[in-house]
């Protein structure tokens, strides 16, 4: 993403003048642009949909005076051109992580009894770390369960009960950590 992510007023003013004359029918047209966008990135899987949506609205905006319009292009379908591109570019980073779906990263777990609503995610992930085999889901929450400062000791006490060192440790947990992916990947593009 760009690193000035800010519009200026009047980038901002240009875009609702590109979008139409009368002020109101602007707001009226960003609004529903806009969520249009939301539901678009929504329905790819995109994990944070707000910031992916304002990138593409910055960039159609810093990019006004290079559009044209003449060829009868609407502009909604301008902004769904560029929201492709923040998209291919949101799954190349994706790709480069480590991994999106990182348990760490994850929302605290909540069952989804206990809130009268499954989501997806967390039934992939049950689904995923009960199907590696008994010792690996268990190194897996063993190596996650801790927060912030107690972990480190915590998975140092792990390495010296399974009799390896800490960097064999993250070895082990990396390869789970790709299985895991891998699977969860699968499981979620078959939802």
């Amino acid at each position: 993403m760009k690193k000035d992510k800010i519009l200026t007023q009047q980038e901002f003013d240009d875009l609702l003048n590109w979008l139409s004359v009368d002020r109101e029918k602007a707001a009226e047209i960003y609004l529903s642009v806009s969520e249009g966008l939301i539901r678009y990135f929504r329905i790819k899987g995109c994990s944070d949909s707000q910031s992916l949506v304002d990138d593409t609205i910055n960039r159609v905006a810093r990019s006004i005076g290079k559009i044209d319009i003449s060829d009868g292009h609407k502009p909604i379908t301008i902004f769904y051109g560029f929201a492709k591109n923040v998209y291919f570019e949101y799954l190349a980073r994706a790709r480069r992580s480590p991994l999106i779906l990182d348990l760490e990263r994850l929302p605290p777990y909540a069952s989804p009894k206990a809130d009268g609503g499954s989501d997806p995610r967390f039934n992939c992930l049950d689904t995923c770390v009960n199907g590696l085999r008994e010792k690996e889901s268990h190194l897996v929450m063993a190596y996650f369960e801790k927060d912030r400062g107690e972990k480190v000791a915590s998975r140092r006490e792990l390495a010296e009960h399974l009799k390896i060192s800490i960097g064999n440790l993250h070895v082990k947990i990396h390869r789970l950590k790709n299985t895991l992916r891998k699977c969860l990947e699968d499981c979620l593009e078959s939802l």
